[in-house]
């Protein structure tokens, strides 16, 4: 009974030891995940109602600054803005994902062209014309070749826009969902946020600039939220993390039950076998060997 008793315990604790470890190496899978754009150096900043253009002249006259742009949310966080797309057939409607970006949108984070060109300046006021998809989006919609999209016409809210480009199939939402079909739009307007590519030997000092530019714009009403690309994708995986640590702290428990049982189980055995012991040592043996045998 004791024997089986200690097997079960061992078992479970294999068990959480091993749930432990391959959680982990997924959660690790998950934050350093290819996404397909870079991350690195970026910093979103949420404007919360203040306008982006001044602030935007303020961060691009730092040196540490490489590049700024806007857009209206920040993806692969698990946020999702959706719209219906049709294409050719009025019947055939898809809801899709989306979001509204400037010109600097796409060279700040890398996003790969495979067909088509990326959106040109214009202002604020001129009419919304144009779009740029993903890969997913052609599949959805029967389109077989991405240069055979470039000239295509999605409708859109009521408004006939262009595909103009076609981008390498990213993530728009958390990795473990599929690519899903998305579009980008030209909406500087609303913006939400600034995407900012810094490049310092000193971040502290850098983003203290920020925080100056910040309360310049501001002028002190609200406080500064900005945070790095790559740790809001690390936060966005807190819940798999809090989980993880449970799950650790269940496993040492069970391990230091399994660990109690086995040293009282060496105990009895030892105290069962005195007699064996000595009458080995008598003939002999060596202590290394006794251990051996007993263990």
């Amino acid at each position: 009974v004791r024997k089986a008793l200690i097997i079960v315990q061992y078992t479970i604790s294999l068990m959480f030891i091993a749930t432990t470890l391959i959680g982990f190496k997924q959660y690790k899978n998950f934050i350093s995940f290819d996404l397909g754009f870079d991350t690195a150096n970026i910093v979103n900043i949420e404007l919360q109602g203040n306008p982006p253009d001044l602030l935007k002249k303020e961060l691009t006259e730092m040196p540490e600054v490489q590049g700024v742009s806007k857009s209206i949310m920040v993806t692969s966080l698990g946020n999702y803005w959706g719209a219906h797309v049709k294409h050719k057939s009025a019947d055939d409607s898809a809801a899709v994902w989306y979001s509204g970006i400037d010109e600097n949108y796409f060279p700040i984070h890398g996003h790969k062209f495979l067909a088509g060109r990326n959106f040109t300046p214009r202002t604020d006021q001129s009419t919304e014309s144009e779009v740029i998809v993903n890969e997913a989006l052609l599949k959805r919609f029967n389109i077989t070749e991405p240069a055979q999209a470039i000239g295509e016409v999605l409708h859109v809210d009521g408004k006939e826009l262009v595909i103009i480009g076609v981008l390498k199939d990213f993530h728009y939402g958390k990795v473990d969902r599929e690519i899903e079909p998305v579009f980008f739009r030209f909406n500087p307007k609303e913006a939400g946020y600034l995407n900012v590519k810094i490049l310092s030997q000193d971040l502290p000092a850098t983003m203290a600039k920020i925080d100056m530019a910040w309360r310049k714009i501001d002028g002190g009403v609200h406080s500064l939220r900005a945070s790095f690309y790559d740790d809001q994708i690390q936060n966005s995986y807190s819940e798999f993390s809090a989980m993880l640590k449970v799950i650790g702290y269940l496993a040492f428990l069970a391990i230091c039950i399994s660990s109690m049982g086995l040293l009282g189980m060496v105990v009895f055995i030892t105290e069962t076998r005195l007699k064996e012991v000595g009458i080995r040592k008598a003939m002999g043996a060596s202590e290394y060997g006794l251990i051996y045998l007993l263990s």
